[in-house]
C-alpha cells in the first residue's frame, strides 16, 4: 500500500486554490494557467491568478 501522506501530497501538486474577488468563494482548480475564470456561485469573470503577469520594461 502507499504512504497515505505521499499520495496526498502527490495529488495537491496539481491543483491550486483560488479566491473569486467579488464574492470571496474560494476554489480549487487543475494548475492550468486560463484566460479567465468563472465564479460557479456569482457567475461573474475574472482574469486567472494563476496566469503568469507580463511585466514591462520602462
Amino acid at each position: 500500500m502507499a504512504n497515505p501522506f505521499a499520495l496526498a501530497a502527490a495529488l495537491r501538486r496539481g491543483t491550486a486554490t483560488i479566491v473569486c474577488p467579488h464574492c470571496g468563494l474560494k476554489k480549487v482548480v487543475a494548475n492550468q494557467p486560463a484566460h479567465h475564470r468563472v465564479c460557479p456561485r456569482c457567475k461573474k469573470q475574472f482574469p486567472d491568478p494563476l496566469t503568469a503577469k507580463v511585466r514591462r520594461k520602462r
